[in-house]
């Protein structure tokens, strides 16, 4: 399996399992990347949700601790202590975000300070380099400072499967065609939009 393809696939499972802890009235008030387990199988595993009539404690138990994990919280959280299944998909764009970095610690190197004032300017983490255009565009939906915006988990899963679904199909027809092909990612100046470049 393609690297490409198991980090996609990976931010695939969190939204189909994270959709099942609501229709269960669960939440993930500290939703991040190393909240999610990977089996045997590449199967992802969730752990450390609450019950909805929880969530809230658990999430002004976060806010109270020495180092907050701020940059993993929406903006509503941060400031006036509100907490939805909205915010859980706020999270879960840090989350993709971190998947695609390849693990890298959202604003890395920052205070919490720092990060309250980046949220406040609306300036949210930047597309990695091996982050489609695509994908980056479903991340900064998921940001977006308007709650009632923000999409469900069940788009998010369609959309990233489409996603998965697509990158798979051109992969098989690459290899058809031409035997194995490595790929880069390349960003285009002119637009800030990442290309795909086949070798």
């Amino acid at each position: 399996m393609a690297v490409g393809e198991m980090v996609v696939g990976r931010s695939d499972q969190l939204p189909y399992r994270r959709y099942h802890l609501c229709v269960s009235l669960y939440r993930h008030p500290s939703l991040s990347a190393r909240k999610a387990l990977i089996n045997s199988r590449g199967q992802c595993k969730l752990y450390d949700f609450w019950p909805v009539e929880l969530a809230n404690d658990a999430v002004n138990q976060l806010l109270e601790q020495k180092i907050p994990p701020i940059a993993w919280l929406p903006p509503e959280t941060v400031f006036i202590g509100q907490y939805s299944e909205k915010s859980d998909i706020w999270s879960f764009g840090v989350v993709v975000w971190e998947i695609f970095s390849l693990g890298e610690t959202p604003f890395g190197g920052l205070t919490c300070a720092e990060i309250e004032d980046k949220l406040r300017r609306k300036q949210y983490l930047e597309q990695p380099r091996s982050c489609a255009g695509g994908i980056f565009g479903a991340m900064l939906s998921m940001w977006n400072p308007s709650v009632d915006k923000r999409p469900s988990f069940s788009n998010l899963h369609m959309t990233l499967q489409a996603f998965l679904n697509d990158m798979n199909k051109t992969i098989i027809e690459r290899f058809a065609e031409d035997g194995p092909n490595y790929f880069s990612l390349e960003k285009d100046s002119s637009n800030d939009v990442y290309i795909e470049n086949a070798y």
